[in-house]
C-alpha cells in the first residue's frame, strides 16, 4: 500500500516576554514544575498575571511547601494548543517562588482564584520571573492521505 503522505509542518515563532506575560493573563489554568523528594514534579495551579508577577494557587507537598522560605526555584507552564490544527502557544516562567503573606492580597487571590480540595493543600505562591519563554505555532501545512 503506497500512500502520499506528508507530516505536519509546525513552524514555532519566539514570544516576547510581554507577549508571554499577555498570552498567560488570557488563560487561568497551567502547571507549576519543581522539585519535591529529589524528583522533578508537576502540579496543577491556577493563575493570574500581576505586571511582572505571577500568582498562583496550587496544591503542593509538606515538603515542597516547607522549602518556599528558601527562595525555591519553579517553572510555570501554561498553553494553548488547538489538537486539530495544532495552531497555539506556549509560555513558561523560570524564577523564584514564595508564599503570599499580606492578608489583604491573600483574601483577594484566594477568594478569585479557584481552589483545590482540603485534603489536597492549598498555597498561594508569587514566582518572580527570571526567565519567560515560548512560542507561537505558526504556518502550518496539514497532512494529507
Amino acid at each position: 500500500m503506497t500512500a502520499d503522505t506528508h507530516s505536519a509542518q509546525v513552524h514555532l515563532a519566539p514570544l516576547t516576554r510581554m507577549e508571554a506575560l499577555y498570552l498567560l493573563a488570557g488563560v487561568r489554568v497551567g502547571l507549576l514544575v519543581c522539585a519535591e523528594q529529589g524528583m522533578t514534579v508537576e502540579r496543577p495551579g491556577f493563575h493570574a498575571v500581576t505586571g511582572s508577577e505571577i500568582l498562583v494557587r496550587t496544591a503542593l507537598g509538606a515538603q515542597t511547601a516547607a522549602r518556599l522560605d528558601d527562595g525555591l526555584p519553579v517553572t510555570y507552564r501554561a498553553e494553548a494548543l488547538d489538537g486539530s490544527t495544532l495552531k497555539g502557544w506556549y509560555a513558561t516562567v523560570t524564577g523564584t517562588a514564595e508564599p503570599v503573606t499580606d492578608p489583604d492580597e491573600r483574601h483577594h487571590y484566594l477568594s478569585t482564584l479557584p481552589g483545590f480540595a482540603a485534603a489536597h493543600g492549598n498555597q498561594l505562591l508569587r514566582i518572580r520571573p527570571q526567565l519567560i519563554t515560548g512560542h507561537r505555532f505558526q504556518n502550518l501545512t496539514a497532512p494529507t492521505t
